[in-house]
């Protein structure tokens, strides 16, 4: 995972998402919150960002960046539709990104 994080940003991934998630300009506050913790947590997972350069990228404290960490690998281990989404775009991110 090394390698891919030298050619994935954070601004890669927020603009993957953005597609993939399809990111109204004026949407709901909880829609986009829940993209956002998506965004915010394959941003540590794929660029290997720390929690306060997430904090810092996103407009939100680093705490807020572990937050949505914890509670996205939460969704992941128990397979819910917040967790299924984020392993698709990931492994689209991965395959994307691979040399």
């Amino acid at each position: 995972m090394e390698d891919l994080s030298s050619r994935i940003t954070m601004r890669t991934v927020l603009l993957e998402c953005a597609k993939q998630f399809r990111v109204p300009s004026g949407g709901e506050r909880g829609i986009l919150g829940r993209r956002r913790l998506k965004t915010m947590y394959l941003s540590r997972e794929l660029v290997q960002a720390s929690y306060p350069e997430i904090g810092e990228y996103f407009c939100r404290t680093h705490a807020a960046a572990i937050h949505a960490y914890k509670r996205l690998a939460r969704e992941l281990s128990d397979r819910t539709k917040l967790g299924i989404d984020v392993e698709v775009i990931r492994d689209f991110l991965i395959i994307k990104y691979q040399s």
